[in-house]
């Protein structure tokens, strides 16, 4: 007999599901595991799914509140990875990490007091960081008895690395920080350096971030220390690079660029082809840098030039095969209270033949396909579908007059 917990559900299904085998879980389908068909009911804060939660113990509503913060989720996770240095990016592993941060979640749930002011995505940060940590913690080579050594070693491992691989200096700044003895601490040091994946890979973390060994010990070796990468595409690059199936696709389509163009996207991209290595983005150089390596070229110019080279690079994945792009045109518009109601737009499947038309009411979201363009699928469609998407999704001010999106089949 089915859990009763689970009738709740009813009347909701899963918005993508899973259509492959776990072995050929898609990138797709992991980053939208808890969307749900139909949208969940509308909300002033997010906030209130959770309070419905516990006051009337459903877990229909929890539901709702994770088919709203997945991407929150996604992003704190993918952050976590690049600065790891994991970046051939697994869709398993990422689902198997959010399905635990779920988990943590839900032990977060019963303990939440709305009343201390504090969101509820606040109150479970350190919960769900933790559970982040855990996911990694059995994943290491080495072996942790729980969650606080794995994090102290991590800690002492990016010490050893302050301190030049100095053991001396380690021990004396481990004991100043930790107060415990020098065997405890020599202990700890020896854990660290057998476990020789997590000085590298911590000293990645606190080399990027500028952060310094604070008296908060725990602040410091939390998975989060510092900057957001978030708003680097560092880690995007990084993921596709690495990735199996673009890296080489990348390379192949990258080698047939001209000179300039190679060097243009590298150095803007802040990335090497050749060891698909990615620097942070803050260490780019700007459009006058660039501009400066071509003589006769100007800020503008050198900016001009590597959009082509883009486009030269998009047209050669798209002939690989590797994904799509959709060119979108707005054709008309009608607008109600400042806001676009309604509106038509041309589209365009991998930027050659005839462009089709959709016509979109976007305060009842829903749009119709009044032509298909050249190349769309009569039957799935799926050029259409992804533009439906995507205009849909946007919010109402940010909806394009033109733009060019891309997919995976």
């Amino acid at each position: 007999m089915p859990d009763d917990r689970y009738k709740e559900m009813e009347g909701y299904i899963a918005k993508y599901g899973f259509q492959c085998l776990e072995k050929n879980l898609t990138r797709f389908e992991a980053e939208r595991a808890f969307q749900l068909e139909p949208e969940p009911p509308k909300v002033d804060e997010i906030n209130e799914y959770i309070l419905m939660a516990n006051r009337e113990q459903k877990l229909l509503y929890l539901c709702f509140y994770l088919h709203h913060i997945e991407k929150i989720l996604n992003g704190r996770i993918n952050r976590f990875f690049h600065k790891e240095g994991l970046y051939g990016y697994d869709p398993q592993r990422l689902l198997d990490y959010k399905l635990n941060c779920v988990a943590a979640i839900m032990e977060c749930l019963p303990g939440y007091d709305p009343d201390k002011g504090a969101d509820f995505l606040t109150y479970a940060y350190y919960d769900i960081g933790n559970a982040i940590l855990n996911c990694r913690r059995y994943e290491e080579s080495g072996s942790f008895k729980n969650l606080d050594e794995y994090k102290t070693i991590r800690g002492i491992a990016w010490l050893y690395n302050k301190a030049g691989s100095s053991r001396k200096k380690t021990i004396e700044a481990f004991m100043q920080k930790t107060g415990c003895t020098k065997e405890t601490a020599e202990n700890y040091l020896r854990a660290a350096r057998k476990n020789r994946g997590i000085v590298s890979i911590y000293d990645t973390v606190l080399r990027e971030s500028g952060k310094e060994f604070s008296e908060d010990f725990d602040a410091d070796i939390n998975e989060d220390a510092g900057e957001d990468l978030s708003r680097d595409a560092g880690g995007v690059y990084a993921a596709m690079l690495w990735d199996s199936s673009w890296g080489g696709a990348v390379q192949r389509a990258h080698s047939k660029l001209d000179y300039r163009s190679q060097i243009l996207i590298e150095r803007h991209m802040a990335t090497c082809m050749d060891c698909r290595c990615v620097l942070p983005m803050r260490r780019r150089p700007t459009w006058e840098d660039l501009a400066a390596m071509f003589e006769g070229s100007t800020a503008s110019g050198a900016e001009r030039a590597y959009k082509k080279a883009v486009q030269k690079l998009t047209q050669l994945l798209i002939e690989d095969s590797l994904f799509h792009t959709i060119a979108l045109k707005c054709k008309c518009q009608k607008k109600r209270k400042e806001k676009i109601a309604a509106a038509t737009y041309l589209y365009q499947a991998d930027s050659d033949g005839e462009w089709g038309e959709i016509r979109f009411d976007f305060e009842t979201k829903t749009a119709q396909i009044i032509q298909l363009a050249d190349w769309d699928k009569m039957i799935s469609q799926p050029f259409a579908k992804y533009a439906i998407f995507y205009l849909l999704n946007c919010r109402n001010e940010k909806l394009p007059k033109e733009t060019v999106i891309s997919f995976e089949m």
